[in-house]
């Protein structure tokens, strides 16, 4: 009896951890929402659809590279710092590879900024993308302090560092464009902003570019490679249909209403960031201390959080002829029904993620590699063959498959390795609340600011409604309290 006793108080302290982390590196993710609402209604009401879409799509192709390096680094790093003994070896050498690659990476698009304007057929984005790469190794060198903080354990760390980079891309964005300096003041606002996160996170750890560090590279290189081509494939995925769309005949407006969808469509994923790297840390150390059986636990429980955002996710879509309109503009009313589709994308992504950062951490790096080279493959074909007939619709539709699809091979592969499937009855459930709540969403009539008060009140009800079904559990309960009576004493630098 003692056993088991101390076995479910492990189990809690277990969850508690992951929720902990997930829960604090999310709210702070969490500013992404007003923060982005707001830059976003911004940014097309003052550039427009045709200056927003010019933006949008050098935001893309620098973030596509930035996130692409940043997912070489992220999982191994915060596997390898989490297990080892020596971490500021492991810190410092992971600093200078990701500092060293985000400096190359910056001059190749320099370089190849005039090629890429031509194949875009948009001549401005040749100096758009030559100012937006000067971003590219200080995002590299901001996450590599980031990801050192989550294998450290320092949570709540890289939450307020996350909180400040959104707050301040807020401030500087809105004060520079409205100074008259139109999309290179968007980018210099993304760019002070990723200063300020480099700036908090330096507080808290101050890793070295110079101590001499002895850990060994290969080590490193046998997680980063095969993590590397599933980086590389996976972001090519993420925007290869803004890129399809454009490249493919269509409009720099179309790409504008589109990049709205699609930018709206990440709130989707908004528990992605943090799951995925704080389910890495627990999980390797889970392994290397053979908790077996914890891990398969651990595992069903984050896939179960995902399937948990579809009723959320449905409320959205059903709403969502209302919020373009009022939030864009009636130019914008046509993204409603692309964003139905990408919202859905975006939560496969996410299973796609969580998945992926459990094979990392059970030592089967290349297996994601394996999981994600078929799938920007398999979307430039269904880009290429929908998007001529369909337009951004069939860019939209082709992402959703391959998206379902990705999602569905990821979670075969964390069964074939720990025989654990996300629980049926959630999955059911979940299905069920989404379908009644998408016509409730649909079926209330709210325009304007009365919006503010339907969705809050609508994602309310479906909190209470799953929990009258039994998905929040007593234990459940007791542990988000106990997280937010710890937020409340929270250590400060």
């Amino acid at each position: 009896m003692k056993d088991n006793s101390a076995r479910a108080d492990s189990d809690t302290s277990m969850t508690s951890q992951l929720l902990s982390g997930t829960t604090w590196i999310t709210l702070a993710e969490g500013l992404l929402l007003p923060t982005g609402f707001i830059t976003l209604t911004f940014l097309t009401r003052q550039l427009g659809a045709d200056g927003y879409g010019l933006f949008a799509l050098s935001a893309t192709l620098i973030t596509w590279i930035e996130w692409g390096i940043n997912s070489v680094f992220s999982r191994t790093t915060i596997k390898f710092v989490s297990e080892a003994s020596d971490q500021n070896g492991i810190a410092t050498a992971v600093l200078r590879a990701q500092l060293g690659v985000g400096l190359v990476a910056a001059f190749i698009v320099i370089f190849m900024a005039p090629g890429i304007a031509t194949l875009l057929h948009e001549p401005a984005l040749t100096d758009l993308l030559r100012l937006f790469a000067l971003e590219i190794p200080l995002v590299n060198l901001a996450q590599a302090h980031q990801n050192i903080l989550t294998g450290l354990g320092k949570f709540n760390a890289r939450a307020i560092a996350t909180a400040v980079r959104w707050m301040t891309r807020l401030v500087f964005i809105l004060c520079l464009v409205k100074m008259g300096l139109a999309i290179p003041g968007a980018i210099l606002g993304s760019i002070a902003a990723m200063l300020a996160d480099l700036v908090v996170c330096r507080l808290y750890i101050r890793p070295s570019l110079w101590r001499s560090s002895d850990f060994p590279m290969q080590a490193l290189a046998g997680y980063a490679v095969p993590l590397f081509i599933a980086a590389l494939a996976l972001r090519l995925y993420a925007k290869l249909d803004l890129i399809a769309l454009k490249a493919l005949g269509g409009t720099a407006e179309q790409a504008g209403i589109y990049a709205v969808a699609q930018n709206l469509a990440l709130f989707g994923g908004l528990m992605s960031p943090a799951l995925a790297p704080v389910l890495i840390a627990t999980v390797s150390r889970l392994t290397s201390q053979g908790e077996f059986g914890r891990v398969k636990t651990l595992s069903r429980e984050a896939m179960r959080v995902v399937i948990l955002h579809l009723p959320f996710a449905a409320l959205l879509v059903g709403s969502a002829k209302e919020m373009m309109p009022w939030l864009f503009g009636e130019r914008f009313v046509t993204a409603a029904p692309i964003f139905s589709a990408l919202i859905f994308a975006t939560i496969g992504t996410v299973m796609i993620g969580v998945t992926s950062a459990i094979l990392v951490a059970s030592d089967k790096p290349h297996w994601t590699a394996v999981l994600s080279v078929p799938m920007p493959i398999v979307a430039l074909i269904g880009h290429w063959f929908l998007i001529p007939h369909f337009g951004t619709m069939g860019a939209s539709i082709t992402t959703l498959l391959v998206a379902s699809m990705g999602a569905l091979a990821g979670i075969s592969a964390v069964y074939k390795q720990w025989r654990v499937f996300p629980p049926g009855m959630t999955l059911c459930r979940s299905f069920l609340v989404s379908f009644v709540f998408f016509f409730v969403s649909k079926y209330w009539a709210a325009t304007g600011y009365h919006l503010l008060l339907k969705l809050p009140v609508l994602g309310l009800v479906v909190i209470l409604v799953l929990l009258l079904l039994g998905e929040i559990s007593k234990r459940d309960r007791e542990i988000l309290l106990s997280l937010f009576q710890r937020g409340s004493t929270m250590k400060r630098p």
